[in-house]
């Protein structure tokens, strides 16, 4: 005879099937909870991003970096970049000299959250990519004055981590 058993020390309704037999010894029954215990635990941190910072695809660097120059603080702009840039990032356009590593780059970032407070940057276009080169466009709406948009060309690793960044920025 067959029995199933549901153990209420998992978060979901696993049941675990035993042959011939209707008594249960308390490791069997805990062994069994912590199985998929673990189970559930790992599926949960494959789902959330947050915790590997190797991207699936180009495109979603792209996303996050745009999401990332909307942060409020510079930790978060940090924890941001640390998963889709590259530790060599360098970052270049017409309005800004060379800029070279995460740190100067989040940098960056809170000056010109502190010049133009209250802005946000959308993507405008799916990135089109090949060979470890990208190309996207973006919009930056200033409150007040209307939205603009701009243009970055990436190179971009194996991890799909950005290495180089040449922004096309408006005039504003």
């Amino acid at each position: 005879m067959q029995k199933l058993v549901h153990h209420r020390y998992s978060n979901r309704a696993n049941y675990v099937l035993f042959r011939n037999s209707s008594f249960f010894t308390i490791a069997e029954v805990y062994a069994t909870a912590l199985f998929f215990n673990l189970l559930n635990y790992f599926n949960f941190r494959l789902r959330t991003r947050r915790y590997f910072c190797h991207m699936k695809n180009i495109k979603e660097t792209v996303e996050l970096y745009t999401k990332a120059w909307n942060e409020e603080t510079a930790a978060a702009v940090k924890l941001a970049f640390a998963q889709i840039l590259a530790d060599e990032i360098t970052y270049q356009d017409k309005h800004t000299p060379l800029v070279k590593g995460i740190d100067a780059f989040v940098d960056l970032v809170m000056s010109s959250y502190e010049k133009v407070p209250g802005r946000s940057f959308s993507l405008l276009t799916e990135p089109e990519y090949f060979d470890h080169h990208c190309y996207y466009a973006w919009s930056i709406k200033i409150p007040g004055n209307g939205e603009f948009t701009g243009r970055d060309y990436v190179e971009y690793n194996d991890e799909n981590k950005m290495t180089k960044i040449i922004g096309f920025v408006p005039t504003l």
